[in-house]
């Protein structure tokens, strides 16, 4: 947390706010969220699975590492074409900008930068959704009754 504090700080100390406002927004996001699933976790675990589903889960977690290794193996293995040079000599020329950063964001890569703001609201948008959907009764000091999706029972601590 507090190293994401001071990459801001440098964010904003060197004219960038955009980014440092992005890195925000972004951690506020990804924190609700992880908060709302924590939440919505049912209060008692499933009863211990036989041998055979635990081998076989074990068999597809090998498989599914081993494959997620090997491509992260095939793609840093690759030789590296750097674009940057390209981005460097056409930001002003092709951007009408000096500051590069903001040339690729809003000229290069409008269209993209479009589609994660996008995103972005879609998901504060189903954030807002989830909350008007739970309506909590009124919590009593007797009672600590859980909120729970329409349909699911609710449950006591």
């Amino acid at each position: 947390m507090p190293s994401d504090w001071s990459s801001r700080w440098v964010f904003v100390k060197f004219s960038a706010p955009d980014l440092a406002l992005t890195q925000l927004s972004v951690e506020v996001v990804t924190i609700v969220l992880l908060l709302l699933a924590l939440y919505f976790l049912p209060q008692t675990t499933p009863a211990e699975a036989g041998k055979s589903r635990r081998w076989r889960d074990g068999a597809i977690a090998l498989v599914a590492g081993g494959g997620a290794a090997a491509l992260a193996w095939a793609v840093l293995t690759r030789p590296v074409d750097s674009i940057a040079a390209w981005f460097l000599a056409n930001s002003v020329p092709g951007g009408g900008g000096r500051n590069v950063v903001n040339v690729i964001l809003v000229d290069f890569r409008g269209f993209d930068t479009f589609g994660e703001i996008t995103v972005l609201a879609i998901a504060a948008l189903g954030i807002l959704r989830c909350w008007s959907i739970c309506t909590c009764p009124v919590r009593r000091a007797t009672s600590m009754t859980r909120c729970a999706a329409p349909g699911m029972p609710t449950s006591t601590r």
